[in-house]
């Protein structure tokens, strides 16, 4: 995070924050909704990776090692036991991640707690900030990466 000084026409850098992969789009969520429908302000940055999971940092932490929320989680692996006696992943698809990498972000600023979320496997999905939950995925519009 930078600061710009315009009267002394400085910029620093104020904290850093290590992120889990390359970003390649940020989205600012300034202000906020909480359980009671009280607006509030906030400085939190959405950022969208080669993951396809959405990082959720407060800017107002500093020194922060893991994002305040995540949306799209995946769930942890599931070992289930075969007949050869190894472990194998087995793979469980939800609707509420993305399958590839997040290349666009929008917060709504008529609804605060809606984020918008554009990705490479061709679909958009619409966010709940408050219940961190997806709320509808857009996947039969486009023919190309959004």
């Amino acid at each position: 995070m930078y600061i710009y000084e315009s009267e002394k026409y400085n910029l620093y850098v104020h904290h850093e924050v290590e992120l889990s992969s390359f970003p390649l789009c940020l989205e600012f969520i300034g202000r906020q909704v909480d359980a009671d429908n009280n607006m509030i302000k906030s400085n939190l940055i959405a950022v969208g990776t080669f993951n396809s999971e959405i990082e959720i940092w407060d800017m107002d932490i500093m020194n922060s090692i893991e994002p305040k929320l995540v949306l799209g989680q995946q769930p942890e692996p599931n070992y289930q036991k075969t007949k050869s006696k190894s472990k194998t992943k087995s793979k469980s698809k939800t609707n509420n991640s993305h399958s590839d990498s997040i290349l666009s972000l929008n917060c709504n600023r008529f609804r605060p707690n809606v984020l918008c979320s554009g990705s490479a496997d061709y679909s958009i999905k619409l966010w709940d900030l408050q219940t961190q939950q997806c709320v509808h995925t857009f996947d039969n519009i486009h023919t190309d990466k959004v």
